[in-house]
């Protein structure tokens, strides 16, 4: 969606673009028929400062489905930073955004998070919440396909003793295993030798939320949310 805005608006600025290409003419004469031209209305207003209109395009947006609407939640939270009216509840409702999975509540997850660490001067790194077993593709320098890693972490919750399994037999690979506090920081990080497709990982953690993120030598990786009870 975020791309999709973008040219919209780069279109309205330089029309000459449109002179020669059809496709560009008609993707934006569509654009100006659906809410893509209300979200630029919306951000063209924030640009220039004229939060009044602002106000008034975002009570009159009527989001068409999930990712419209964390939009539109995002623009009203963002307008409250500026006319001095954001509380608890738009924080908890951002920080709820910025967790969560951008390829399913759309690209403005990557705004919220940037507003957040902007708000609040911190650099919190958050991890893509897009299920138990996130996936991750990369391109692999050898021969350039998308690899899938795929694991399970149980018990969850656990004692700080818990096993990773994976969807494979991995042998002799050095996978490293780091566990991160729910503000992002690093409390540990070490390398275990794959034997079969299980680790079973001991630690001395503290009750509490923790992430934990299982990272194979090409470069996969997979991230586990892990609540520790003693």
């Amino acid at each position: 969606m975020n791309k999709i805005i973008a040219d919209s608006r780069s279109l309205k600025s330089n029309a000459d673009l449109m002179d020669n290409s059809i496709t560009l003419s008609n993707f934006y004469s569509s654009s100006q028929n659906s809410s893509v031209k209300n979200l630029c209305d919306i951000e063209e207003g924030f640009g220039n400062s004229n939060l009044n209109n602002v106000a008034g395009l975002i009570n009159n947006f009527t989001p068409a489905n999930t990712v419209e609407t964390n939009y539109k939640n995002f623009y009203t939270i963002y307008l409250r930073t500026k006319d001095s009216t954001y509380n608890s509840i738009d924080s908890l409702n951002l920080y709820n955004l910025a967790e969560s999975c951008p390829y399913t509540a759309g690209s403005v997850v990557h705004q919220a998070r940037a507003l957040y660490n902007i708000l609040y001067t911190t650099y919190k790194v958050f991890y893509d919440n897009c299920g138990e077993i996130a996936m991750r593709k990369i391109n692999t320098a050898k021969n350039n396909i998308q690899v899938i890693l795929k694991t399970q972490l149980y018990p969850n919750p656990n004692n700080g003793n818990f096993t990773i399994r994976f969807d494979k037999v991995i042998e002799k690979q050095n996978v490293e295993i780091s566990i991160f506090d729910i503000s992002g920081k690093l409390l540990s990080k070490e390398n275990r030798l794959t034997i079969g497709n299980e680790l079973n990982i001991s630690s001395s953690l503290l009750n509490g939320a923790y992430t934990v993120k299982i990272k194979l030598p090409d470069g996969t990786y997979d991230l586990h949310k892990i609540i520790i009870t003693k």
